[in-house]
């Protein structure tokens, strides 16, 4: 919609890394026509024109003006070879200029004997604990007064468990335990960076919490152990090429609801590609676009209603497929079923594992070893 911003210009100077845009119906066509023959090709912008022509399935599936025509974008990206992907969003500028997005190298993504140190985090033995807060671990305080600390969560966090995953009233034995361990990176299917200043937060926060922010503790990775979730978004993430199958957003829910409910049913089904989400220290600063924060509020009531309800369905899930393609299947119908989404989505979901297979993506196999986090 908005033109070349500072974020694709710091990305086009990247050698390592292309850049595809999706546009849309709003878009500013002659300033990315100037991008698109700057310099090094490494920049695609796809207009509506040029979108049509790709006789991709989801598109028939996929509306003008939403956040989801990133899903044609990221058909795109495989189709060219992409091993792995950077979702992000125009606003979240690289820190300090950063000459390459961190962690997204090929050497870093599969090199099978690189271990990182990370923070696990793990539901306590016997504990119905289903959700841990990350950001947490990284320790909010105001951006200009580093004393004032601040108590803040993520867009899609479940509300009715954040007072006692942050032990307002006690000690309590839902709280998640840390340990700190060398981790495979080559088992990262997914790396989320929590944002400096304009951290990604709802609506609520927004309108009753103190903004800018930034996170003073720097743990490089926090992982979640199996069976425990926390929601992540589509503005700072890196996917290893084993979690690509999963970059698809639904269609038929606002964008302020659509990657949460992604990251919810990705991250499920990780666990059992032996695969994990995990978060790293900032190396992003959000400087947010402008945006409405009671229109914000209203477009997220079904991460406030129903967040809990869809961690819940998919803890639960008990799958027949024994392919990771008839799992997210599975998945999509599952929580149409219980009103998540609507059936156009399990349309597009279809069409998305369609043109995955066109383009010849090739789809990581699942563990052969029994479901341990399963409720």
């Amino acid at each position: 919609i908005f033109e070349p911003t500072y974020l694709i210009k710091q990305i086009e100077k990247q050698s390592d890394w292309c850049v595809v845009v999706v546009g849309d119906t709003k878009s500013a066509p002659f300033e990315w026509s100037k991008a698109n023959d700057r310099g090094p090709k490494r920049l695609v912008f796809l207009n509506a024109e040029d979108q049509k022509k790709l006789g991709y399935s989801i598109l028939e599936h996929t509306p003008w003006r939403h956040f989801g025509r990133k899903n044609v974008g990221f058909v795109y990206a495989i189709q060219h070879g992409a091993k792995r992907v950077y979702d992000t969003d125009d606003d979240n500028d690289l820190k300090n200029d950063l000459k390459t997005i961190p962690y997204g190298s090929s050497q870093y993504m599969h090199n099978s004997s690189w271990k990182a140190d990370v923070v696990l985090k793990k539901r306590p033995a016997g504990s119905k604990l289903a959700v841990h807060n990350v950001y947490d671990d990284y320790g909010a305080q105001e951006w200009t007064r580093p004393d004032k600390k601040a108590w803040v969560w993520a867009r899609g966090f479940p509300l009715d468990e954040l007072e006692e995953t942050q032990q307002l009233h006690g000690p309590s034995p839902n709280v998640a335990t840390s340990s700190s361990v060398k981790m495979n990176v080559a088992d990262f299917g997914v790396i989320q960076s929590v944002a400096d200043y304009d951290p990604d937060v709802d609506g609520i926060y927004r309108m009753t919490g103190r903004l800018p922010l930034r996170f003073e503790k720097k743990p490089e990775f926090v992982a979640l152990d199996r069976g425990l979730m926390m929601p992540y978004n589509a503005q700072a993430t890196v996917m290893a090429h084993g979690s690509l199958w999963g970059l698809a957003l639904p269609i038929s829910v606002h964008g302020r609801v659509s990657d949460i409910w992604r990251s919810y049913f990705i991250q499920r089904m990780l666990w059992d590609l032996g695969l994990r989400l995990v978060f790293a220290a900032p190396f992003v600063e959000q400087h947010r676009n402008v945006h409405t924060y009671i229109a914000d509020f209203e477009a997220e009531t079904d991460l406030y209603r129903k967040a809990g309800a869809i961690v819940d369905t998919m803890l639960s899930m008990r799958f027949k497929s024994s392919h990771i393609a008839g799992r997210l299947e599975e998945a999509i119908i599952n929580l149409y079923e219980r009103s998540f989404i609507q059936l156009s989505d399990v349309y597009m979901f279809q069409a998305w594992i369609k043109d995955l297979c066109a383009v010849g993506y090739d789809f990581p196999e699942l563990l052969n070893e029994p479901d341990q986090y399963r409720n």
